[in-house]
This record gives C-alpha cells, sequence and structure tokens, in this order.
C-alpha cells in the first residue's frame, strides 16, 4: 500500500495533471508513522523523506537496492504478468487473503480482552513487544526513532498541504480508525488506554 511519502511523490507526479479542487489525504496512524520510517519499517524497497541541514528531503536510495532491481527483472515481471492471467494463482492470492482477513479477526477479539486485564504500565519497549507496533503509535514517543517518524510524517503532511495550497486547490486531511478506536464496549477501549498506560489518547476522541 501507499504511505505518506509514496501519496506525497504521487501528488507531484501524477495527480496536478487532473487540475483537482480537492486533494484529500486519509492518515491511517496505525501504520502511516511506521511507513514514514526506515527503521520502524524495516524494509529497504520503498521512498522515505528524511531530514538533512533542516530540510524534508527525498531518499530514493531504494533504486538501487537488490530487492528493488529483482522485482524490475524479467523474471520478476513474467511473474506478475502471470499472476494477473492465471484463475488458478488468483484463487490461491484470495484464499491467502482470507487467512490474513481470518488472523486479524483473531487478533481483534484478543484485543477486547483487554477489558478484562488490569492495567499495568510499562516502557516503551516493553510495550511494543507486547502490544505491538500497530498500537504503539498511542503513546508518545520518547525515542529518537519514534520522534523522527512522527517529525517526518508531519513534515510530509505539511508539505503536501503547502503543495495544494499553492496550487489554488483546498486540502483536507481525515484520519482513518484503528480497531481499537472502535471497539463497541466503552470499558474494552478504557481497558486498551490504561494497558498503554495513556490518561488521554486518540480512543477517547
Amino acid at each position: 500500500g501507499y504511505g505518506t511519502a509514496t501519496e506525497l511523490l504521487t501528488l507531484r507526479e501524477r495527480i496536478w495533471g487532473y487540475a483537482p479542487d480537492i486533494v484529500l489525504l486519509a492518515v491511517t496512524t496505525n501504520n502511516d508513522v511506521v511507513d514514514n520510517s526506515r527503521e520502524l519499517k524495516k524494509t529497504d524497497e520503498v521512498p522515505y523523506f528524511v531530514y538533512r541541514d533542516g530540510k524534508l528531503v527525498l531518499d530514493d536510495s531504494f533504486l538501487t537496492s537488490r530487492a528493488f532491481l529483482l522485482r524490475q527483472s524479467r523474471l520478476s515481471r513474467f511473474g506478475r504478468w502471470t499472476k494477473d492471467h492465471s484463475r488458478f494463482l488468483q484463487a490461491i492470492n484470495e484464499a491467502h487473503r482470507g487467512f490474513k482477513r481470518l488472523l486479524a479477526s483473531s487478533k481483534s477479539r484478543r484485543i477486547t480482552s483487554f477489558a478484562e486485564l488490569n492495567a499495568t504500565k510499562f516502557d516503551v519497549s516493553a510495550r511494543s513487544e507486547e502490544l505491538g507496533t500497530d498500537n504503539i503509535v498511542y503513546v508518545e514517543p520518547n525515542s529518537p526513532v519514534w520522534n523522527d517518524a512522527w517529525l517526518v510524517t508531519e513534515g510530509l503532511i505539511l508539505a503536501m498541504r503547502d503543495e495544494v495550497s499553492a496550487r489554488g486547490a483546498k486540502f483536507v486531511l481525515v484520519t482513518l480508525s484503528n480497531g481499537p478506536q472502535v471497539l463497541p464496549d466503552p470499558k474494552a477501549r478504557q481497558a486498551f488506554q490504561r494497558r498503554l498506560g495513556n490518561r488521554r489518547s486518540l480512543l477517547s476522541r
């Protein structure tokens, strides 16, 4: 999927040809912040933006990475073509997606069970191991890696806003909900919030 960095590049390279009146950016906090950090996303196969001398600049070193070059090889392109034209492979792919949805549903049920747990405070690294990176986004960042991830994310959003405004269009930013935010039981949401050690969080907004 697209992260904020790729969305900014798409805006610059493809969107303006359509002369939009409104540009809407949807942010999914449980992965968009992580996607803007090489250390958190743990892949060299996508573009990133980084701060250098106080300026947000593109890091496109992925273009020379082994994984990216392999994906652009004839064999890899043939594999993608075969996948697009083979009903059998598409059926396998759909089965894989169904399995992932099943795992996501199981994870959601485990999150709901937080309501039955006592609120316990952990340091950020311990909470990250137990709750997963997706949920640590709710914790105020207190490490260089997370601070940088948030700084870059905010910088990308501001850059997009400024470029849209400069073109005379309207910029709209929306945040999409994550699983813990839409748990139907308020007690489950509150228990999850206490689990993270937050007195106030996105869950209550």
